[in-house]
């Protein structure tokens, strides 16, 4: 269950992602498959009442196709965050547009992580975990991606942040917030010289601007074997949290004078 700017987040996300795409439906006409379009943002013309049917096999066919299930699989997720909220409040969830507006560039924005690549540290490790194409550095890291994966978040592990000479053991895609998240798992803190280790990389993300929750989340542990599922789960859902309550701020109209104020202020 998401929290409350999570979930208005996500809702605005999906109804802009769905106005984005046509709309419609699958079916059959004289024994061949067909998808009806009633909306398409693409030509202005087609309606409920004025539709159009293409044969599933045909080229355009299996264009519309795949947009159409895309469409349905957006509008099911909205439908069941919508009856989520309705049992949960007695009001209606604010919904704001995309693009976003921000105070900020994010640091590992949407583009950066589609382009990078995984499984780019050259440091040699003895044991790998092979999870798809992606080679794991640890027990860990799979849990850790396991956990992320089930919360409805994508994942890469190892990724080359440039010039910082840094690889998070993950990054994970919001695509709401329109950014990504790192994750170190420091998972030996009872060692003296792995926790000093692991404050200094710590160190090397504040000084390039990473904020904790905000940007990076350090998962820490007190040996290896520690690693708490739902403490881990809770801090993801955590920092989505906090950053869909500030782009909530940010976008919600009735939230304009505070902008201006906040605008005025060093550090805000």
């Amino acid at each position: 269950m998401k929290m409350i700017n999570s979930h208005q987040l996500r809702l605005s996300y999906l109804k802009d992602q769905m106005n984005r795409l046509p709309h419609g439906y699958f079916g059959q006409y004289r024994g061949r498959k067909v998808v009806y379009v009633t909306y398409d943002p693409a030509d202005r013309s087609v309606s409920v009442r004025n539709k159009r049917r293409y044969y599933t096999e045909t080229q355009r066919g299996s264009l519309y196709s795949e947009l159409v299930t895309e469409y349905l699989r957006l509008s099911n997720e909205y439908d069941m965050l919508m009856e989520e909220w309705k049992l949960l409040y007695n009001f209606d969830p604010k919904i704001v547009s995309f693009p976003l507006k921000r105070n900020k560039r994010p640091i590992l924005t949407t583009e950066f992580f589609r382009s990078s690549g995984s499984d780019s540290n050259p440091l040699p490790v003895d044991d790998q975990i092979q999870k798809g194409k992606s080679r794991l550095r640890s027990k860990n890291e799979l849990i850790a991606v396991q956990a992320i994966e089930s919360l409805g978040y994508e994942c890469k592990t190892e990724v080359e942040l440039p010039d910082l000479h840094l690889f998070p053991d993950v990054i994970f895609l919001v695509p709401e917030a329109d950014k990504a998240l790192g994750v170190e798992l420091d998972g030996a803190m009872d060692d003296f010289k792995y926790y000093g280790k692991a404050k200094r990389r710590q160190g090397n993300y504040f000084a390039a601007g990473f904020e904790e929750f905000k940007d990076i989340l350090f998962f820490r542990m007190s040996d290896p074997y520690s690693f708490d599922l739902n403490r881990f789960k809770r801090m993801v859902e955590i920092a989505v949290e906090l950053n869909s309550e500030e782009l909530m701020l940010w976008n919600s109209p009735d939230n304009e004078d505070f902008r201006g104020f906040r605008g005025t202020f060093p550090g805000f």
